[in-house]
């Protein structure tokens, strides 16, 4: 079972879906209206919320990629310009790898 859809997440001006599939339906949706009004669609790419049981839609690849302050396998996105480590740690601590540039492992 997954985590209610209020769970508190860093990203409060992103929209919030219950699932991968609904995700990428979410886009869908959205490159239908983007398009309805004549603009120009950039893709979305769905991605675990690192805070809740909840996906988000970034315009950015999403992949991991092993932290090369703690040496974990974390999520990864591509700005493409290369790889950078997302936000992760523990309960009290975030590691200092967040934020660097790093080579990918696995698309997502």
């Amino acid at each position: 079972m997954s985590a209610p859809m209020t769970a508190p997440c860093r990203f409060v001006t992103k929209r919030r879906f219950e699932s991968s599939d609904a995700a990428l339906a979410g886009a869908e949706t959205i490159r239908g209206a983007v398009q309805a009004r004549g603009d120009r669609y950039e893709q979305l790419h769905p991605y675990l919320c690192p805070d809740a049981a909840h996906w988000h839609l970034s315009h950015y690849p999403q992949g991991t990629a092993v932290c090369p302050c703690c040496g974990e396998e974390v999520s990864a996105f591509d700005v493409g310009a290369g790889w950078v480590v997302s936000p992760h740690g523990g309960q009290d601590t975030a590691c200092l790898g967040a934020g660097m540039q790093v080579e990918r492992i696995v698309a997502s």
